[in-house]
């Protein structure tokens, strides 16, 4: 994993970006990616969600913190705020047309819902003969 602002090299379009965003009980991590040059463009975490006290950090570039308080604290809320930042990594929006020439686009997103549980939790417990 690259931090800000730095890159590895590997395939595709340097103008393709990918959302990625990592759900827990009382956090919500992300990262948009640049897959071709492996540069984390934008990330951050909000914490204590759920709660009037849910914080979201968000790195633009090195150096740089954005803090934001969230009082309504929901998961819907962080969300729409991580969503609202996007286009200042330089992702267009569909209000903003189709992307010009070196405008980024964004071509995926993934989402890891971390749970905790029992192991036997059927909703945790991998696919298999039961033990």
């Amino acid at each position: 994993m690259t931090g800000i602002g730095e890159s590895a090299h590997g395939a595709g379009d340097p103008d393709d970006l990918v959302l990625v965003l990592n759900s827990g009980s009382s956090s919500v991590k992300f990262a948009l990616l640049a897959p071709a040059s492996g540069e984390r463009v934008l990330a951050g975490i909000a914490e204590r969600v759920g709660t009037s006290a849910t914080e979201l950090q968000i790195w633009q570039h090195p150096g740089h913190v954005i803090t934001e308080q969230l009082p309504q604290g929901s998961y819907q809320a962080v969300i729409s705020r991580i969503l609202d930042h996007l286009p200042k990594a330089g992702l267009r929006t569909a209000e903003r047309g189709a992307p010009s020439p070196g405008q980024a686009h964004l071509v995926g997103a993934g989402h890891r819902c971390g749970r905790r549980g029992d192991r036997r939790d059927p909703l945790v417990q991998p696919p298999g003969p039961a033990a």
